[in-house]
């Protein structure tokens, strides 16, 4: 049976066996909101699903969660397959096992989690992102993405790698106008018009988003080992897209927005789609209902780690991977 095949009887069976309902995706509040600056449709969500495993979670604070035995983590393979209701798909990418499971408070139809097989810790790198363009090559109707692996900066389990695949979905951050482009060997890179920095990178050829990747990674982190990445990619039109949505863990929402949102924004609501829990008052859900886009896009702007001209820093940037891409 062919990956995708295996994925579409795991997602209907998990709504068969109790693992998901359709509870969980319908009864969630979804608004979209324009924002005239840069020309984009801003979503947003109050998703009561996961805020009341997260009251849940508050609840136990304090009590150790029972691991399976063997496993190091909530998301070791060991765990999963402790879960009756929990099927898993195992894969390679490029001679890596990974396992593939169903989050089980999805944002969207179709959501998966790839998990390393092995407990190795999150990891942004030109090998992860093979990973991933890889897995796009099987599955091209899915927008797959990573969180960062620093504390802080678009960070969920540090501790166990991993990815989240979502079956055709559209990013607000996929609408951003491009505003700067540089054209290397069988590549092009844009900065884009969005709240955050931001570059996309298309081409035919994977082996080249990893290449120019990695030399992003390198100036990078080079101005500051805690700089990192987000990372979104797609097939479009028989194209690979990168997204790479520059990270530091020094750069946090406002103390202002955390009546909205206290946890930390990950790749996905950088990539414009906010997700909030349940407002703990009626005053604040009404915010949301009618601000929704302004709050979001003051969280994502606090978030920059680029305060200086972009243009300047996407000439900066062009001139180090000049000297390693062409």
């Amino acid at each position: 049976m062919e990956l995708k095949e295996q994925l579409e009887l795991i997602y209907h069976n998990a709504f068969e066996n109790g693992y998901l309902s359709e509870s969980k995706l319908t009864d969630n509040d979804r608004y979209i909101f324009y924002k005239f600056k840069e020309d984009i449709f801003y979503k947003v969500q109050v998703n009561h699903a996961r805020s009341k495993y997260s009251d849940a979670l508050l609840d136990q604070k304090g009590k150790k969660t029972a691991l399976a035995k063997g496993a190091q983590c909530l998301i070791c393979h060991e765990n999963s397959q402790q879960k009756h209701n929990l099927e898993t798909v195992n894969l390679t990418l490029k001679d890596h096992k990974y396992f593939i499971q169903l989050t089980p408070f999805p944002l969207y139809p179709k959501h998966f989690v790839v998990v390393d097989r092995a407990h190795q810790p999150m990891e942004v790198s030109p090998k992860r992102l093979s990973h991933l363009l890889s897995l796009l090559e099987q599955l091209p109707d899915y927008t797959v993405v990573s969180n960062s692996d620093r504390f802080n900066a678009g960070a969920s389990i540090l501790s166990h790698h991993h990815f989240q695949m979502i079956h055709k979905t559209d990013f607000p951050i996929f609408t951003a106008k491009e505003r700067m482009h540089q054209s290397f060997e069988n590549i092009q890179m844009s900065c884009l018009n969005f709240p955050i920095f931001a570059l996309k990178l298309r081409t035919m050829e994977p082996e080249r988003l990893t290449e120019m990747m990695g030399g992003l990674l390198d100036y990078w982190r080079g101005k500051d080992d805690e700089n990192t990445f987000n990372i979104i990619a797609r097939k479009n039109n028989g194209y690979f897209e990168c997204y790479l949505i520059f990270r530091n863990p020094q750069f946090l929402t406002q103390p202002k927005e955390l009546i909205y949102k206290s946890e930390g924004v990950g790749v996905i609501e950088v990539c414009g789609e906010g997700v909030f829990p349940t407002p703990t008052t009626r005053d604040l859900m009404g915010e949301i209902q009618k601000d929704g886009g302004e709050i979001l896009h003051r969280i994502i702007s606090s978030l920059n780690p680029i305060r200086e001209d972009f243009a300047d820093q996407f000439e900066e940037m062009i001139s180090s991977l000049h000297l390693n891409m062409v």
